[in-house]
Order: C-alpha cells, then structure tokens, then sequence
C-alpha cells in the first residue's frame, strides 16, 4: 500500500511540483488498477482542489483547503489542475469565494479579491 503526504502538508512545505507528481501519480494509479479510461467509466472531473483559505479553525471544510496563505493556495491548487489535467481529466476548482466561513462574513471587496479571487484566477489561467 502507497503513502502519500496529505496536500496540507506538502502546502505546509511549499512544494508545488510535488503536489502535481503526487496527483499525477495517484491517477496513474487508479489507471493502473483497472481504471484505464476515466471518461468511459463515468469520472470525467475531479471534484478539486479546494482552494479557499483556512479562516476559521472551526471550518469543517478546512480539510479540504491546502493553505491559510492566499498566493499559495493559488501556487498549489492551479499544481493540482495541472496534475490532474495531464492525465486527460477535469478539474473543478471549488468552493467559489466567501465559503470558508458559516456565519458573520464582514469582508471588503478588497479584501476578498487579495484573499479569495486571486488563487482561483490564478488556476483558471494556469488551467487549459
């Protein structure tokens, strides 16, 4: 059985190039388990990455976000679309802007298009 480092660490540890072989790797292993065709078995999207920053520690999602710091949950997350996409399948960059918190969001425009808009344009453009 493999052991992969979570994507929270490898932002933890900065290593965009890691994180795309990791994903790279993870589907040539499903490939290679029977998986060979993605498309024809139904899974033509990756439900990932999840690229909102880590605001409140009592998120429940914050499994799913790779870092607290904006530009490199940009870094990792458009690492991860192009790890995936090199294996010929989509990927949808989740969860739209402001769903790192449950209640009481007072947030500037400004503030949000620093903290929140900038790593899903960045994956966007990164992305083919």
């Amino acid at each position: 059985m493999e052991q992969l480092q979570h994507m929270d660490k490898l932002a933890q540890e900065k290593h965009t190039h890691l994180e795309q072989q990791t994903i790279e790797y993870l589907l040539h292993l499903l490939k290679d388990q029977g998986v060979d065709n993605f498309v024809a078995n139904g899974v033509g999207m990756i439900l990932g990455p999840g690229i909102n920053i880590k605001r409140d520690p009592r998120n429940g999602r914050n499994f799913e976000y790779l870092s607290e710091d904006p530009f490199l949950s940009g870094e990792l997350g458009s690492s991860f679309v192009l790890g995936v996409q090199s294996c010929g399948v989509a990927s949808c960059v989740k969860h739209f802007a402001v769903n790192n918190q449950e209640m009481i969001i007072d947030l500037f425009i400004r503030d949000m298009k620093d903290q929140l808009l900038d790593q899903i344009q960045k994956c966007l453009q990164l992305g083919k």
